[in-house]
């Protein structure tokens, strides 16, 4: 896919990327791990400051359960038997899924129908800290050290490295209109983690931030504004809710959520990046 130029992405609002230079856009895109990336994550983090990652506590909440004496099974279909999807919903808690949660009470679902469990099973998983191969899920030596006291920092920098740079979340969360690409915008994860690092302490909707914060691509544009915000909501807003590093809240128009950066995005995320010298590209 091609970016396409940001004079072409209506809103009336330049974006906040364009103030990187070209090789600190690279970098952003770059595995927080590598030498030559632009983002740090913090990993000595506190239990406190974690509290609202609801990422990090239900992820304890299934290793712990794959570590118990109660066996995790598997489907045929490589997911969770639902007998376990029921015990495990009723052992977690996910902000803004209350009202969800209550017409989901009384009922039995399919793991892939609990996109946010889903997604968390699917995150531990590809990091190493569960093993699915058998009939039944069992905790790994990796997994076994994030049940540790003072591992919680290095837990939450794992699952959030897995999830952002190293999986597609389109294929585990809904938002993705028919026929566009999932990727967008999680392709440019750095660059969008940037962006709401300069723009995010006020509350902002997704549709602004959205023009704010996100790379434009060809193949998105023309689907217009409510696939584009859709997709940046429900690829980056949503998990990074989850994550406890954005929170939201009802604007004064009804149904309409206003989001903006938390505490622990701050101390959490680092970027190392130059901006743009538009007075040396006047002359």
């Amino acid at each position: 896919m091609e970016r396409i130029d940001d004079s072409d992405w209506p809103g009336g609002v330049e974006p906040v990327w364009t103030l990187l230079d070209a090789k600190s856009i690279g970098a952003l895109g770059v595995d927080p791990l590598a030498e030559d990336g632009a983002v740090r994550l913090a990993e000595d983090l506190s239990e406190t400051e974690l509290a609202g990652s609801a990422f990090v506590r239900n992820a304890l909440v299934l290793l712990g359960e794959a570590g118990g004496r109660d066996t995790l099974w598997m489907g045929a279909t490589g997911n969770l038997m639902m007998k376990d999807v029921t015990r495990l919903r009723a052992l977690m808690s996910w902000p803004g899924l209350e009202a969800t949660e209550r017409l989901r009470a009384g009922k039995t679902y399919r793991e892939q129908a609990i996109e946010e469990l889903h997604l968390l099973r699917r995150v531990v998983e590809n990091a190493g800290l569960l093993d699915a191969s058998a009939l039944w899920i069992e905790l790994t030596s990796a997994g076994r050290a994030m049940l540790e006291p003072g591992a919680r920092g290095a837990f939450q920098a794992l699952l959030f490295r897995e999830a952002f740079w190293h999986m597609d979340l389109s294929k585990h969360v809904s938002g993705r209109p028919r026929g566009l690409p999932g990727w967008w915008p999680q392709g440019d994860a750095g660059v969008v983690l940037w962006s709401l690092s300069q723009v995010g302490d006020e509350w902002r909707n997704a549709r602004t931030l959205t023009t704010l914060c996100a790379v434009p691509d060809e193949d998105v544009a023309p689907a217009g504004w409510p696939a584009a915000t859709t997709m940046f909501a429900r690829h980056m807003l949503d998990p990074l809710r989850w994550f406890g590093m954005v929170e939201c809240d009802l604007a004064e128009l009804p149904h309409e959520l206003l989001w903006r950066k938390t505490a622990l995005f701050d101390r959490f995320l680092s970027f190392d990046v130059r901006l743009v010298d538009r007075g040396a590209a006047a002359h």
